[in-house]
């Protein structure tokens, strides 16, 4: 999924890996040298993981300066924090050349329900809030 996308702009330098959960797209990211540096983060350490992350407090401002990262991508993640806003807020802000977010949608009160559905038995067992947002 990421990958055609991050070819095309050839490798980057520093690229963060927002919500990264186990660790498998970031580990993807590096096994194709798409980034020199990848920073992954998560709110928790998964008990198995392809790459280990750096851990901080959810919803809270990231802990980097600005335009530290050539890149920061998130994908599924932005609807688990408490206001996925402050959080977009935060990737721009620490992303001096690009942005990529990947997050799910609906159209309909039982495409939400399918989602919210999906999301608990995809996530509870991590221990990854869904707050459906």
């Amino acid at each position: 999924m990421l990958d055609p996308i991050l070819e095309a702009h050839g490798p980057l330098g520093r690229v963060l890996d927002f919500g990264c959960g186990d660790g498998w797209f970031a580990s993807q990211v590096l096994a194709k040298q798409r980034a020199r540096e990848l920073v992954p983060l998560d709110v928790k350490r998964r008990e198995h993981v392809f790459v280990e992350p750096l851990v901080c407090a959810p919803d809270t401002p990231l802990p980097f300066p600005d335009a530290a990262f050539d890149l920061a991508y998130s994908v599924d993640v932005l609807h688990h924090c408490s206001d996925p806003f402050m959080q977009l807020d935060e990737l721009t802000r620490v992303s001096r050349r690009y942005l990529l977010i990947k997050d799910h949608n609906y159209s309909s009160a039982a495409g939400r329900l399918a989602l919210a559905v999906l999301d608990e038995l995809g996530n509870r067992k991590f221990g990854i809030p869904s707050p459906y947002n």
